[in-house]
């Protein structure tokens, strides 16, 4: 199974696109006891990071971080998200993989998805919403500020790079908006659906549909259109020019009137939402330098110190590693030459037995009567040989059942003549 299992992965590794290869894949785990919350929140962050990401992916207690980094080389997964819970609060970790580095965030408060959806009037989730990357928006990070700079590296990386002539606007169904508080310094994580809607408001769609609306308590059409009660707020929006789109050739609006190509952009939040404060960023893998850390600040002292002991720590992991494999390699040689010595010895002691059975028996002994040495058979040999010993066995068995036989024939026999001469006894008393 193992190997049509590997066979399989090759097949569709070789169908996906190079697009798709090269596009940047994430697995969303768990680490340590979480809540069910938390794991709810797990299936939501996989829901942004969709199409590009393991949405069926389970996280075993037993599993590694290794075993992850061992993984992502073949699955082309390049970032590593990983929610755990403490007594604090939740922290969520964004790896690069395979060596970092790695950011560390607290989730300061979150809202799952089926909650801010369970608050929408009308729900907008269908089977397609999530068969494409969302769009990425940065709002308030600096690039003057390495810590900032790099936040914004990490979430831009973590999404396909946008090709604006290969760019289709039918795809385009999601948006995520992070944004950086200014006063707070934390990130607002939004997530919205996107769908394309007619200028004309729903007085407008009344009027035009077949159903006419009573207008006996208006003086004029314009106050039932003009009125603002008959407006919500999304729609009151959509009169912003800025919140108007130019359609392009062959793209069609549902409730569009005539040929009008203006159609107002709406966005509907469908979740989670999470407040993020970074609190550190290191160099690797979680672990390596500290490059930013949001409580504890030390000197340049303290930092060459930190930086020469990792340094040393380092040099002495590889002299290790270098000495573990001398001793390998000593090892080997010794049980080579262990191996070499007991064949020699095996071979003067098959001389001297050939030697003894020539001068006992006076001929040639053969050649795999007194060897001493393993021989390997293949294995259609040794089928004969087995063959060979199966029929000396049934021959064997065949003769000693026959003795068998003879031995309870002579009992029975025996026997007779005891009973015989037990009556002839009787008879004379």
């Amino acid at each position: 199974m193992k190997g049509r299992y590997v066979k399989k992965q090759k097949a569709l590794a070789e169908t996906e696109s190079e697009e798709v290869q090269n596009a940047p894949h994430s697995f969303v785990i768990h680490r340590g006891k979480v809540s069910v919350d938390v794991k709810t929140l797990e299936q939501d962050l996989r829901s942004i990071l969709e199409p590009f990401t393991a949405s069926k992916l389970k996280s075993r207690k037993n599993s590694h971080i290794k075993d992850y980094v061992t993984a992502s080389g073949i699955f082309h997964v390049s970032h590593l998200l990983i929610l755990s819970q403490t007594e604090l609060g939740v922290n969520l970790k964004v790896c690069r993989l395979p060596a970092g580095p790695t950011l560390t965030f607290r989730v300061k408060r979150y809202c799952l998805g089926r909650d801010v959806r369970s608050c929408l009037k009308r729900q907008v989730i269908y089977d397609g919403l999530l068969l494409n990357p969302p769009l990425l928006i940065l709002s308030g990070l600096s690039e003057d500020i390495n810590h900032e700079l790099l936040m914004a590296k990490a979430f831009q990386n973590l999404f396909p790079p946008l090709s604006i002539p290969k760019m289709e606007v039918k795809k385009m169904k999601r948006v995520l908006l992070i944004h950086k508080d200014a006063e707070s310094g934390e990130l607002e994580l939004r997530h919205f659906a996107v769908r394309l809607a007619p200028v004309a408001g729903r007085p407008i769609k009344k009027l035009t549909s077949n159903h006419v609306p009573n207008l006996a308590k208006y003086d004029d059409v314009a106050d039932f259109v003009l009125k603002s009660g008959q407006l919500s707020e999304s729609e009151g929006e959509a009169d912003d020019p800025s919140a108007q789109v130019t359609l392009p050739e062959g793209m069609e609006v549902k409730g569009q009137i005539g040929s009008a190509k203006q159609s107002a952009v709406r966005l509907t939040e469908i979740g989670p939402r999470i407040t993020l404060q970074l609190m550190k960023v290191e160099s690797g893998l979680l672990t390596g330098e500290v490059l930013f850390h949001a409580t504890v600040v030390k000197s340049a002292e303290d930092r060459e110190r930190i930086r020469r002991l990792r340094d040393e720590k380092k040099r002495l992991k590889l002299e290790r590693k270098r000495k573990q494999a001398e001793n390998l390699k000593r090892k080997q040689m010794l049980e080579a030459e262990a191996k070499k010595q007991k064949e020699k010895e095996l071979e003067a002691e098959e001389d001297d037995d050939v030697a003894w059975y020539r001068q006992e028996v006076g001929e040639e002994p053969d050649p795999d009567l007194l060897s001493k040495k393993r021989k390997w058979k293949r294995r259609g040999e040794v089928k004969v040989e087995e063959e060979q010993e199966d029929e000396e066995t049934a021959k064997k068995k065949a003769k000693l059942k026959r003795k068998k036989e003879e031995h309870a024939e002579w009992l029975e026999q025996v026997k007779k003549r005891k009973q015989l001469k037990m009556k002839k006894k009787r008879r004379k008393k």
